[in-house]
């Protein structure tokens, strides 16, 4: 079984853990998600599953969307309510109001500056920052540039913010958050966190799991790697003589730049995918086996 299966991912649950139990579910070897979401986080997780591990480079670059509650007043060591408060600042209902929340929010959007939290997947010299700071460890971390392309407030009950956020990838909400409660004069902390689109993928696409869901279940929600390819470049047929000479390395002049998907026919007339080809130089060949 090859394809990509989205996940509503459950609070509580880690993404690994997720992958896993889609793992038993349909008993394959090969899976593995396109962007971690916390354990507090909720929402859309996109998992590739056999053959389509190799075009997950393809669909990790993609835009997020997320609604996000806030908690303004205190900052947790996690940034987010699964931590420990560790700092309290001025009552939010003292000094902030709807007005002055959506005019700090504009300074966020566009090109922005964020340094990554402790609590995060990123590796230091192969350790994962979160067990550095389960250790009480804090180590300096480089800026990075995200993009946030909108910011909308939901809704405000102080202490209270809720949010819609679309980003760009390698954006962390609950720093923009922390970032946020500070630029309001207080602290903040990221109490709910859905994410509801991941490049590709949306929420309404999303299958939500638990112990009754099985291998049918998964298999008719599975989005197979032709149509997600579909949804990532124009697709060009070819012979089945000309799908197997790509599959052994020949490079096809496409006289373009940009990234094309290559398709064809196998001996059973199906249409497969065989190869992603990118300013005219073969990538990935997919279904080898089919073309033998």
């Amino acid at each position: 079984m090859s394809g990509i299966i989205v996940i509503d991912k459950p609070k509580g649950a880690s993404s690994f853990s997720v992958v896993e139990k889609i793992r038993k579910i349909i008993n394959v070897k090969k899976a593995g998600h396109t962007g971690t979401l916390d354990p507090l986080a909720t929402g859309v997780l996109p998992i590739c599953v056999g053959e389509a591990t190799k075009i997950s480079d393809f669909i990790m670059e993609g835009d997020k969307a997320y609604e996000v509650i806030a908690k303004l007043g205190e900052r947790t060591n996690t940034l987010d309510a699964d931590g420990t408060v560790i700092a309290t600042g001025n009552k939010p209902s003292d000094k902030i109001d709807q007005k002055k929340i959506l005019e700090v929010l504009k300074d966020f959007e566009g090109e922005i500056l964020q340094i990554p939290p402790m609590f995060s997947a990123i590796k230091k010299d192969g350790v994962p920052l979160y067990k550095l700071a389960r250790k009480g460890e804090e180590i300096e971390r480089e800026q990075r540039k995200v993009t946030i392309h909108e910011i909308k407030v939901l809704r405000v009950d102080i202490p209270y913010v809720s949010l819609m956020v679309k980003c760009s990838k390698g954006t962390y909400i609950r720093t923009l958050i922390d970032d946020m409660g500070e630029r309001l004069g207080t602290y903040a902390h990221v109490v709910e966190l859905r994410r509801t689109k991941n490049g590709l993928f949306d929420i309404s696409e999303a299958i939500c799991i638990d112990n009754k869901t099985t291998e049918k279940d998964i298999q008719k929600r599975m989005i197979s790697i032709e149509d997600v390819v579909k949804r990532i470049m124009p697709v060009i047929e070819v012979d089945n003589d000309v799908a197997k000479k790509i599959a052994n390395g020949y490079v096809m002049d496409l006289g373009v730049k940009e990234a094309r998907g290559i398709t064809s026919k196998n001996k059973n007339g199906d249409q497969k995918m065989v190869s992603i080809n990118k300013a005219s130089q073969t990538l990935r060949v997919f279904n080898y086996e089919d073309w033998k």
